[in-house]
C-alpha cells in the first residue's frame, strides 16, 4: 500500500515538473503565460518577466531576472542584449558595455546590438566595422530603416565612409540593395562616387547592383549621374 501511494505520488511530482516546463517553453510565445511559470522551472518565460520589468522601471528585479535568464540559457546573443540594458539602467556601465560588445560579437542578427556596435565603430572612426554592422542589419531585414538610415547617412557624410560602403559593395551578398536604393541619404556627387569606388575594387561591380544604382538615380532625377555610370564596366555572373 505504501509502495503504492508513493508510486503515485512521485508520479504526481513528475506531472507538475513536466506540466511547469510546458508552459515555461509555450511562454516564449506567449508571454501572457510567463507570470504563471513556477520560479524553478523558468526558463524562456524570463525573457518577458525581464523585459516587464524594464518596462515598469523596476531596475533591480529586471536585473536579477535578466542574471537568471543568462545563467540559464547563456547562449543567445538576445539574452546579452537584455542583460547590457539592464546593467546600463542600473548604472553598470563597464558591465553592460562588455555585454553589448559580446552580444554584438556573438549574434550578428541581434538588432540592438549591430546597432548599438555600429554607433560604436563610428564614433571611433572605424568606417570599416561601422559597414559590417550595417551590412548585418540590412542582410538580416531585423532593424527597420529608423534605425539603418541614420548609420548610412552618416557613412555616406565622408569621404572614410563612402569608402568603406564601396569596399563591401564589391563583396558577394544581398544586402547592398539596401544602400543602392538610397541615394537621398548622400551628398551631391557621393553616390555616383561610392558605385565608381566600388567598380574599381578588385573583382569589380556586379552588373546587376550597377545596374540598380542607374535605376536609383533616374528616379532621383539625376540623368546626368544616372547616364555617367551607365558607362561602367561592371562584373557579369
Amino acid at each position: 500500500m505504501i509502495g503504492r501511494v508513493v508510486w503515485i505520488a512521485a508520479l504526481a511530482v513528475v506531472g507538475l515538473v513536466i506540466g511547469a516546463a510546458q508552459i515555461d517553453r509555450a511562454s516564449r510565445y506567449a508571454p501572457q503565460l510567463a507570470s504563471l511559470v513556477p520560479a524553478p522551472f523558468r526558463s524562456f518565460s524570463l525573457v518577458h518577466l525581464a523585459q516587464d520589468a524594464m518596462a515598469k522601471e523596476q531596475t533591480e528585479d529586471a536585473l536579477r531576472l535578466v542574471r537568471e535568464l543568462v545563467r540559464a540559457r547563456p547562449l543567445p546573443a538576445e539574452h546579452l542584449t537584455l542583460l547590457s540594458q539592464a546593467e546600463l539602467r542600473a548604472g553598470m556601465s563597464d558591465s553592460g558595455l562588455a555585454a553589448l560588445e559580446e552580444a554584438g560579437r556573438r549574434g550578428w542578427r541581434e538588432p540592438y546590438a549591430q546597432a548599438a556596435m555600429a554607433r560604436a565603430a563610428l564614433l571611433a572612426g572605424n568606417a570599416d566595422a561601422a559597414v559590417q554592422r550595417l551590412a548585418a542589419l540590412l542582410a538580416t531585414g531585423a532593424a527597420g530603416a529608423d534605425v539603418t538610415e541614420p548609420i548610412l547617412a552618416e557613412l555616406a557624410a565622408t569621404p572614410q565612409g563612402r569608402t568603406a560602403l564601396a569596399r563591401q559593395l564589391a563583396q558577394p551578398g544581398y544586402w547592398q540593395a539596401g544602400v543602392i536604393a538610397r541615394p537621398r541619404l548622400f551628398p551631391p556627387g557621393g553616390y555616383e562616387e561610392m558605385v565608381r569606388l566600388a567598380a574599381r575594387e578588385e573583382g569589380g561591380l556586379a552588373c546587376p547592383l550597377r545596374d540598380n544604382a542607374i535605376n536609383a538615380l533616374r528616379r532621383a532625377r539625376d540623368t546626368e549621374g544616372a547616364a555617367r555610370l551607365a558607362e561602367l564596366d561592371c562584373r557579369r555572373g
